[in-house]
This record gives C-alpha cells, structure tokens and sequence, in this order.
C-alpha cells in the first residue's frame, strides 16, 4: 500500500500514514494510508481491489503495474479476519483503512 502511495502520489506531494487501536467489540488496530492528488473517480473506488483491475491514466504513472497489488492485499487481510476499504483522502488522493483484530 505505502509503494502504490509512493508511486501515484504527484511529485512535492504528501503522504500520511497513522495507525490506531479500536476498541469497539473486539479490539482491532487501524492502520491508515492516506495520500495526496491525484485520486480516482468515485465509481474506480471499491473496483480498486479486483483482480487485474487498474484506474484510469490519472493515477498510472507506470506501465508496469498488473493490477494484483490491492486484490493480493485484501485477500491476506481477509485470511486474518480483517478489513480494508478505500475512499477519498482529504487530501486529495486516497485513503486505505485496515482493520486487524488483536488476538
């Protein structure tokens, strides 16, 4: 997740990266991924985590993706009980949420 912010983050960009304990039921910690412009469009967001599946040229910066990252991503959270989501970031880009139960 850090590379995909790294990679698609405009140059003089930011990255903000914050993790957190919940304790809301069962205690899991959130680890946040936030990035700055540019993001994608609204209907790209949840498609973000299928298999193959690349945004449009506004976040492609290199040809050499192959579309596995955040599919291979949510199948190892989902393997630990966990969760990932995805939305807009505030600042500007995106924002990746992973919850894991503490165990």
């Amino acid at each position: 997740m850090l590379k995909n912010s790294i990679r698609y983050t405009d140059p003089q960009g930011r990255i903000v990266i914050s993790t957190s304990i919940e304790k809301i039921g069962a205690s899991c910690i959130v680890i946040n991924f936030e990035d700055s412009s540019p993001g994608v469009a609204d209907n790209e967001l949840e498609q973000l985590f299928t298999r193959l599946f690349r945004a449009d040229a506004t976040r492609n910066r290199s040809a050499d993706g192959s579309g596995l990252g955040l599919f291979i991503v949510d199948s190892i959270i989902k393997t630990h009980d966990g969760t990932v989501s995805v939305e807009h970031s505030e600042l500007g880009g995106l924002q990746l949420q992973i919850k894991l139960p503490i165990v």
